[in-house]
């Protein structure tokens, strides 16, 4: 159900398994933020944080072999 829509954001209740919910926002990335749960909401945070250390170690060692260049 579409409870606010503007030019920049929809906000929708929905009902669905949270495990689901938390793989489409993640689908999404930044285009979306979940309000609640905030069982959900901490998940998705610690998943892209740990996304973002993973990915951070490469960019580090991509940036070192660069300027050894």
């Amino acid at each position: 159900m579409i409870t606010h829509k503007n030019e920049d954001q929809i906000v929708v209740r929905l009902k669905c398994n949270e495990n689901a919910m938390r793989y489409w926002a993640l689908q999404y990335g930044p285009y979306v933020e979940v309000l609640e749960p905030e069982s959900l909401r901490k998940q998705i945070v610690e998943d892209i944080a740990a996304m973002s250390e993973k990915y951070l170690i490469y960019a580090d060692r991509d940036q070192t072999q660069r300027s050894q260049r």
